[in-house]
């Protein structure tokens, strides 16, 4: 129903829902202007009235049984509309509900995030109980060894209040004892003073008496007779100890002034030759403790050089296995993709009669490492930074290395062989590897120019 608060504007509206009909002149006429009347008549009619259209529709929607407000719109777009022109338009567009799918996947998401924050809360709850569950029993037993100690603390105060008391009842028993020798030893104090008053009197007489005859002057002699014996045996001492000495030197024994004289220009002389023959045994003594502590450390490096060569099974330094090691260690690598070209070359068994020659003409190849392409970038970057602490050679074998050797120039190389099982071992007509026979000719060349004065 539309009607008009004031003469110009917009009209108001209600709208009304009844179990029975209505009919404009009997139920919406004769009210004149006053619309609260209207309103309170319709009420005690049974209408139901609305003031805005959600609560109209969704009472109209409850009366006849309809769901949702899809089906309601559909009704009136079915009843309204002239054609249809896409029935699949039409149906998904009005007959389908609309569902908000990316909303309910994120709600989803933000489900299984609570719940797997949750799971991760309880999981972590259960650690720190696990965690915290001895740590309160060494609590609680804590506790009772606090207690335990806190109650043997009280006792041992108290037995050092109850030795206390027994010291001070053996104490006062001691002093009544002290005390009464004490008055007697006082008593014997005053006896003996009194004796030695009267003896020191009557020595003070002998005194008088002896001096009246003359004994100042027996007293003085009889002192020094003492001293001149004293002096005496002191100097009969030092001879004996002078003659001990010079029996020892092979000198004459001392008749005379000159005689000791000439005893004191020879010790003086023989003491100076000593003193130099003392210097040079010193300085012996010091060169013999450097010559010592020198051979102890050549010894002991040979001694483990022997070791390591126990332990392996080439003849390489120690010092360069051990850095060859550190380089593995830090770049996690394998020491058998780093060979040093000494373990894996060898003379062949019908050419052992060159052996020595081609150790000493490869020696300073064998001490090198080969380092395949991939890993070379790595180790020249490791030996840039740190400080090897020695010398270290490596080569880089390339992995399109040439596969033919020149059949002239380097015979040597035709009579080594390699180590078959390694990465830089390529069959090549029952001979040495490619790869490591490129290198040894190009050391053998090297070192033959350097034989001829013609440095590489």
């Amino acid at each position: 129903m539309f009607w008009f608060r004031k003469p110009q504007g917009q009209p108001e509206r209600f709208f009304t829902v009844a179990d029975g009909s209505l009919s404009i002149r009997d139920d919406f006429g004769g009210f004149g202007t006053d619309m609260a009347g209207l309103r309170k008549r319709l009420k005690h009619q049974g209408v139901h009235l609305f003031d805005g259209f959600t609560e109209y529709g969704r009472f109209f929607r409850r009366r006849f049984g309809i769901d949702n407000d899809q089906a309601l719109e559909l009704f009136h777009q079915t009843i309204s509309m002239k054609s249809i022109g896409n029935l699949t338009e039409f149906v998904r567009g009005h007959m389908l509900e609309p569902f908000d799918v990316q909303s309910r996947i994120n709600a989803l998401i933000a489900h299984f995030d609570d719940l797997d924050r949750a799971h991760k809360a309880v999981l972590t709850a259960k650690k720190q109980v696990s965690l915290l569950t001895p740590l309160v029993e060494h609590c609680h037993k804590h506790a009772g060894l606090e207690q335990e100690k806190s109650t043997f603390d009280a006792c041992g105060k108290a037995l050092q209040a109850y030795f206390s008391q027994l010291k001070s009842k053996l104490l006062d028993t001691r002093i009544h004892k002290l005390d009464s020798e004490l008055e007697r030893l006082q008593q014997r104090v005053l006896q003996l003073t009194d004796k030695v008053q009267q003896g020191q009197q009557q020595e003070r007489e002998l005194e008088r008496v002896i001096a009246d005859q003359g004994g100042d002057r027996i007293a003085m002699l009889d002192q020094k007779i003492k001293e001149s014996e004293a002096e005496k045996e002191r100097c009969l001492q030092r001879a004996k100890y002078y003659d001990d000495w010079i029996a020892q030197l092979d000198l004459p024994a001392v008749k005379d002034v000159d005689m000791f004289l000439q005893h004191r220009y020879a010790c003086f002389h023989m003491q100076k030759r000593l003193q130099d023959e003392e210097e040079k045994t010193q300085s012996s003594i010091i060169k013999l403790g450097v010559d010592l502590a020198s051979g102890k450390q050549d010894c002991e490096a040979q001694q483990c050089e022997l070791d390591s060569l126990k332990r392996r099974q080439s003849n390489i330094p120690e010092q360069q296995v051990a850095i060859r090691q550190r380089l593995c260690a830090d770049l996690k690598l394998d020491e058998d993709a780093m060979p040093f070209a000494g373990e894996l070359i060898q003379v062949r068994e019908d050419e052992r009669d060159w052996q020595g020659a081609a150790e000493r003409l490869l020696h300073g190849f064998a001490l090198s490492m080969l380092v395949s392409e991939s890993h070379y970038t790595q180790v020249l970057a490791w030996v840039n930074e740190h400080h090897l602490k020695g010398r270290l050679v490596f080569f880089r074998v390339r992995e399109h290395a040439q596969t033919h050797a020149p059949q002239h120039g380097a015979p040597l190389a035709h009579k080594l062989e390699v180590k078959p099982n390694s990465e830089f071992y390529v069959s090549n007509d029952g001979g040495i590897s490619s790869k490591l026979r490129n290198l040894t000719i190009e050391t053998y060349r090297e070192e033959k120019k350097q034989r001829e004065g013609n440095p590489p």
